[in-house]
């Protein structure tokens, strides 16, 4: 084991003389995970001064969220109509560690008092509902906060409770084939949040058996090592969207935290490829009028508390800057006090405006972004390639948005929560519409049509192909954007297809296609823009107006049919996927179609611009 331990320790850059001292972790006082009491004195004092109004901010939203705990009362209850317990499991997340943090900042013994409750309910549970291991997760590093957090003060016969549950609802469940433990090596989110749970409560329970936290931890370093250094890389992207971004790198963080809490390091686990430039990825996420919301996001104006790490991290104030349009929305997280700790610890002054106004990355998802400023008026242009066949993916290669004098004119169309697709799905005799299967890309707000895209002969997109970012640029002729080389995703319909899209000084949008058909079939074209804006048709574009802005779509290179098609699902009685969904809210389909003869080849140029009055 010691052996094992020196070579995670050299592999992350530790001295072979620090790691023939390790620490001996059962000699630690309480709390030990993220912050110790001197830690977190500094801060209380920090949050007191009040000179860092993010701070204060997050700091009340996390007291105001254990006061409402406290004055209610009500236990955690799993959401209704869910199989699972995981709305039962983040609800008690939430409330323990914000009455933890409550009462470390203000020892008043009512929010101990709550805590206590919330612990004992969860454990008198039967289970944290081992078929459903991030239930398990997110209840693991509930009650492991609050062991540690609150241990001292802890009645003893629950702290003895909660060392049992952990190694029987948890560690236990985490060495039973009859579960999907696969997952603690699985190559999306999960991984993420199993190992850093695990890692906490091997830390906080360690005196309780040794011996077997040690090789939940040593399982958990190996994990992050190995499979959770594929997620940023090479340039920080995450690849289930900007969504799935807060949560996998706030557990990321915590797994951070609680080694570095305990080891004054964290073996590596943020020196990862790409992990460095992720907080460049989330802040270019944030567009005047919301996140780029690819894969199973949603368009939201989100404060990204977790840019406080980086910043800290890093030593770079400057990362956190896209939370300054965003301070009003900040709210109660579950990981909230986390964030808070770090948060405490950067100095506000130092926050600067990005120098950049265009981000591109690579990976199993490319991207491009690109800003003509950081306000909220500024244009804003987000375009997404790679590939398709990636967990929570749509089918929106060559896909993109556009914000302008704070409209989104070029949007993802919404689509409905998990349970009503899970539902409908099971309705049709079908499963696993999540993951890679067919059936993912029949439902509305998924398919090919359902996106800023191109498509040719009616037909979907090939999943296991990737559209390229060829590259980035950003210069007065061209403007500010990308190309992607979007060929390998009509194979058989198409010879070549290469997008390039950019905003140009004016702050307008510029698209321009190159489009070549095969030499032995016509190519019937479908040129997608779905749009938060009603359009109008006429014989020479397309006019959309909002909010006292008209824009004007118009081509040129081809002899186009402009048109508007429908996505309220009422339309499309024969397909069965439609028959549980709802029309989305302030979208509109529309474009053009037009035939591109076998052999032939066309550069359009697709501008939407704004009228003058």
């Amino acid at each position: 084991m010691k052996r094992f331990l020196i070579i995670l320790l050299l592999l992350a850059g530790v001295s072979a003389e620090a790691a023939e001292k390790p620490v001996k972790v059962a000699s630690l006082h309480h709390p030990r995970l993220i912050a110790s009491d001197k830690a977190f004195k500094d801060v209380v004092k920090t949050v007191n001064r009040g000179r860092n109004i993010h701070l204060v901010r997050m700091h009340e939203a996390a007291m105001k969220a254990a006061d409402k705990y406290v004055k209610e009362g009500a236990m955690p209850e799993a959401r209704k109509g869910k199989a699972d317990k995981l709305e039962l499991s983040r609800g008690a997340l939430t409330q323990i560690f914000n009455c933890a943090y409550a009462f470390r900042y203000s020892k008043d013994y009512k929010y101990l008092e709550h805590a206590e409750k919330v612990l004992e309910y969860v454990c008198d549970l039967p289970d944290w509902d081992p078929k459903h291991l991030l239930s398990v997760a997110e209840m693991l590093q509930a009650v492991s906060l609050g062991y540690d957090w609150l241990y001292k003060d802890l009645d003893k016969n629950l702290r003895k409770t909660i060392e049992d549950r952990i190694q029987r609802f948890a560690f236990d469940v985490s060495e039973d084939e009859r579960y999907n433990i696969r997952t603690f090596r699985a190559n999306y989110n999960w991984s993420q949040v199993l190992n850093a749970a695990y890692a906490s409560a091997a830390l906080a329970i360690y005196e309780a058996c040794p011996e077997r936290c040690q090789q939940i931890l040593d399982r958990s370093i190996t994990n992050y090592q190995e499979i959770c250094s594929k997620f940023y890389a090479p340039d920080g992207i995450y690849v289930e969207g900007p969504g799935y971004w807060g949560f996998g790198t706030s557990y990321h963080i915590m797994m951070s935290s609680v080694l570095q809490g305990v080891y004054g390091h964290d073996f590596g686990v943020t020196d990862i490829p790409g992990f460095d430039k992720t907080s460049d990825f989330i802040s270019f996420m944030s567009g005047s009028t919301g996140t780029f919301n690819y894969a199973d996001s949603w368009q939201v104006k989100k404060y990204n508390s977790w840019l406080w790490f980086f910043a800290c991290k890093y030593n770079d104030p400057s990362r956190v800057y896209i939370c300054e349009r965003l301070l009003d929305h900040v709210k109660t997280e579950r990981l909230g006090p986390l964030a808070i700790c770090w948060a405490s610890k950067v100095e506000p002054s130092g926050i600067r405006e990005p120098s950049t106004r265009l981000y591109t990355g690579h990976g199993r998802v490319d991207l491009a972004i690109a800003r003509t400023g950081w306000n909220e008026k500024d244009a804003y242009l987000a375009i997404k390639g790679g590939l398709t066949k990636v967990t929570h993916a749509h089918m929106d290669c060559g896909s993109y948005v556009y914000d302008f004098a704070g409209v989104r004119w070029a949007r993802e169309m919404p689509i409905p929560k998990y349970e009503v697709n899970n539902k409908g799905v099971a309705s049709l005799g079908l499963d696993g519409w999540h993951v890679y299967r067919a059936t993912r890309w029949r439902l509305l707000g998924y398919r090919a049509i359902d996106h800023n895209t191109i498509v040719v002969n009616g037909h979907d997109h090939l999943i296991d192909s990737i559209a390229p970012l060829v590259r980035g640029f950003d210069n007065p002729r061209e403007g500010c954007g990308a190309t992607f080389r979007l060929s390998p995703i009509y194979h058989g319909d198409l010879n070549e297809a290469i997008r390039t899209v950019a905003i140009m000084e004016d702050g307008s949008l510029c698209v321009r296609d190159t489009l070549a058909a095969t030499d032995s079939l016509d190519a019937a074209i479908r040129w997608n823009f779905i749009s938060g804006a009603e359009p109008v048709i006429s014989g020479d574009g397309i006019r959309f107006t909002k909010k006292g802005t008209t824009m004007m779509l118009r081509v040129s290179g081809a002899d186009v049919e402009y048109k508007q098609w429908s996505v309220d699902p009422k339309d499309y009685p024969d397909d069965p996927f439609m028959a549980w969904q709802t029309k989305p809210k302030d979208t509109w389909a529309c474009g053009f179609e037009f035939v591109l003869p076998k052999g032939e080849k066309r550069a359009l140029t697709v501008t939407l611009q704004p009228l003058s009055e």
